[in-house]
């Protein structure tokens, strides 16, 4: 019997591969524009990344470069992360960025900081350090998309392990080949958010702030602001997006066609020798079980892999679906972004023609699993919680807002319930299918959310008031991104800033203060002029 020569892969197969991830949409300013675009690769040294980062480089040098949905790709840097748990890893990742300058390719090192070694969660507490160190340096290089070497032998593995821990279909997708990038949900510009022009926006405001606008100019304004009901009372707060991609064109090619890759081209690479220690992680002990024994032929490769495409595609055709049924239906009514609240109006049942028990029973189920992945779609608006519910724990859910899908004859009225930090509200009235959507509230039991904004003291002011500003937005109550710029006028003073929810005090000032206003609003009403109500 012949035995198959694993092939290099060429430049070609792997521009198609890399472009057809880079020229999906991309709302970024950078490839709306057409400018020359940076990427980062994530290179650990192993054959996988280093023929990874030879086959860039091979592009970048083309003529044709590496085309994008909005601009070409010009630079790509290697970010080499030293995880500082072995001997001589800080020697090996200098070495790595050195092959990495020998390709024309730019090369950073990065080092973990550790603050307490032996911990028992270590794999995990690194992969957390590693993804977050990953999303500084690339949002610093201003590079949108990361790319990860992962391969088929990768997503095969993970598809086993998946399988030995009970997954479902769902989690059978294993690997994506483009996903935002993970454990990195409070870092601005780093985690679906930060796009250039939403930053423009913000200097533009700093810059005029700073120029000191006359305050009598500013009482008159909002004096005819408060009796002008074309000025809306609050303006509407943008919806972030951006943030960096996580992409892994090289998921349709085996390893052995990266070792052929290095070894074509005379690449050195570097063998971590944990990653064969079958008793040290779970990878290690699916790896030398594939390698060690005869699988059947249901958990080869091939048929494990085919289950693997097969569970994707399923997946992502009931989120279209569940996509296509809140737009088709318009369940979205208004979204409120200063405060996080929807209102929403489902689609009533509809009579259908009678069907066999078992065939209403499937559709049933169908219809049951797209419409928890459209309420986790709604629950996303809100929801102050990093991670969505699995569409398993919304079966409650389902029944209340879709009651035509429920399995036995319920007539309970609609009531009030919450899921995953989200309280559903029916509408008053007589619409039994609309309801509102609003954070639930605070607990007592637990601290309220707040973040801190800490300055050091000042010096004595260039003339007039000085300017602190907090250039990095942190992110409050998993829901809105902050930032502060404000005026200081004592000289010297430590400045700070701090938000929470008000407290029962505090409210009931703001309630004094808002009833004051409102009589204002209605004295100068009667005077003959036009006033806008409060609510």
């Amino acid at each position: 019997m012949l035995r198959r020569i694993p092939k290099p892969i060429s430049p070609a197969e792997f521009r198609d591969a890399v472009e057809a991830l880079l020229c999906r949409p991309n709302l970024t300013t950078a490839a709306r524009h057409g400018r020359p675009q940076t990427v980062a690769l994530a290179v650990s040294g192993g054959v996988d990344s280093i023929a990874m980062a030879f086959l860039f480089s091979r592009l970048l040098t083309s003529e044709e470069g590496i085309r994008t949905a909005g601009g070409t790709v010009r630079r790509a840097v290697g970010i080499v992360i030293d995880h500082r748990l072995r001997p001589g890893s800080d020697q090996e990742a200098l070495c790595v960025a050195h092959e990495l300058r020998k390709l024309s390719l730019g090369a950073l090192v990065k080092r973990l900081r550790w603050t307490q070694a032996g911990q028992a969660n270590m794999e995990s507490l690194a992969r957390t350090m590693r993804y977050r160190l990953l999303g500084v340096t690339c949002r610093r290089l201003h590079a949108r998309n990361l790319f990860f070497a992962h391969h088929r032998d990768d997503q095969y593995e993970t598809v086993l392990m998946r399988l030995l821990a009970g997954h479902g279909y769902r989690g059978l997708g294993a690997i994506p080949d483009s996903n935002a990038i993970p454990e990195c949900s409070d870092l601005y510009g780093v985690y679906k958010s930060g796009l250039d022009d939403a930053n423009s926006r913000a200097d533009e405001l700093r810059n005029f702030l700073r120029n000191g606008p006359d305050q009598a100019c500013h009482r008159l304004e909002m004096s005819a602001a408060m009796v002008n009901p074309s000025i809306p009372d609050l303006r509407p707060l943008d919806c972030e997006d951006g943030g960096i991609m996580i992409h892994r064109p090289l998921l349709e090619f085996d390893k052995d066609r990266l070792i052929a890759t290095c070894e074509a081209n005379e690449l050195r690479w570097f063998e971590d020798n944990t990653n064969s220690d079958p008793t040290l992680t779970m990878r290690n002990a699916v790896r030398h079980l594939v390698k060690s024994h005869q699988l059947p032929r249901a958990l080869q490769k091939p048929a494990i892999l085919a289950l693997s495409k097969r569970s994707r595609r399923r997946s992502k055709a009931e989120e279209s679906e569940a996509h296509r049924l809140l737009v088709r239906e318009a369940v979205l009514r208004h979204f409120n972004p200063n405060v996080g609240t929807l209102t929403i109006k489902l689609p009533s049942s509809r009579s259908r023609r009678p069907r066999s028990l078992a065939t209403s029973n499937a559709r049933q189920r169908h219809q049951r699993l797209v419409a928890a992945a459209a309420i986790r779609k709604l629950i996303d608006f809100v929801t102050p919680e990093i991670h969505l519910p699995p569409l398993s724990n919304l079966d409650g859910a389902v029944d209340r807002l879709f009651p035509a899908l429920r399995s036995g004859p319920d007539r309970r009225r609609s009531e009030a319930f919450t899921m995953s930090g989200v309280l559903f509200r029916p509408a008053e009235g007589a619409e039994p299918t609309k309801w509102h959507l609003s954070r639930t509230p605070y607990p007592s039991s637990r601290p309220v959310p707040q973040r801190i904004f800490l300055g050091r003291s000042g010096s004595s002011p260039l003339s007039g008031h000085r300017w602190r500003s907090w250039k990095a937005a942190k992110l409050w109550d998993g829901r809105f991104w902050l930032q502060i710029t404000c005026q200081i006028v004592s000289p010297g003073a430590g400045v700070g800033a701090a938000s929470a929810p008000p407290t029962t005090a505090e409210a009931s000032c703001f309630r004094e203060d808002a009833l004051l206003a409102a009589s204002t609003i209605q004295r100068r009403g009667k005077d003959g002029h036009h006033f806008a109500g409060i609510t």
